[in-house]
């Protein structure tokens, strides 16, 4: 919601591009975000569903048919976290308000002969990379959340779908950046 409302802020304060345009890749990047959700659900049901059927100390990576002898590891897992709702609502407000100064930036970095769209794009993905670099190693080891600390296999580790739906994500919010900046 904080991409739409900045993008929204920014369209009223500088009325130019083309809305046919804008809001569709709006609504793209919109469907993104329910993409992503949709992965951070199926990955609480996974771990919840390993926990009931393993009684939190052993999972089998292959079909049920498999012997006992094919088990694998999976160290203590702990129930999806429970977050305050003081904690979250700062959480939510704070990404809220970063998310929705990007679209204001991008505009001025493109006033009077400033950025092209594809210069914005290059910069813009680039700012995504470093940033996700920046900012997910130190999020595995001090979570916002009460999980644990996860190691980078954890990542690795994931359910084929969980990466796909998050591969779907990055694809259609890049669609819908693309469409926002042309």
């Amino acid at each position: 919601t904080a991409l739409i409302l900045g993008t929204t802020l920014t369209y009223v304060t500088d009325v130019e591009g083309n809305p046919k345009m804008l809001f569709p890749g709006v609504g793209l990047a919109f469907l993104a975000v329910l993409l992503v959700a949709a992965a951070h659900k199926l990955k609480d049901t996974d771990r919840l569903l390993i926990r009931l059927q393993t009684g939190e100390k052993y999972a089998s990576l292959g079909s049920d048919s498999e012997p006992e002898t094919e088990l694998t590891h999976v160290p203590n897992l702990p129930p999806p976290a429970q977050v305050s709702h003081k904690k979250a609502i700062i959480i939510c407000l704070t990404a809220g308000v970063l998310m929705s100064c990007w679209s204001p930036l991008l505009v001025k970095a493109q006033d009077n002969g400033g950025l092209s769209p594809y210069a914005a794009l290059l910069w813009f993905q680039t700012g995504v990379i470093l940033s996700t670099v920046l900012v997910l190693f130190p999020l595995t080891k001090a979570p916002l959340t009460n999980d644990p600390s996860l190691p980078l296999s954890a990542y690795c580790d994931s359910d084929a779908t969980a990466h796909l739906l998050g591969l779907a994500a990055g694809v259609l919010w890049q669609i819908g950046t693309t469409s926002n900046i042309l």
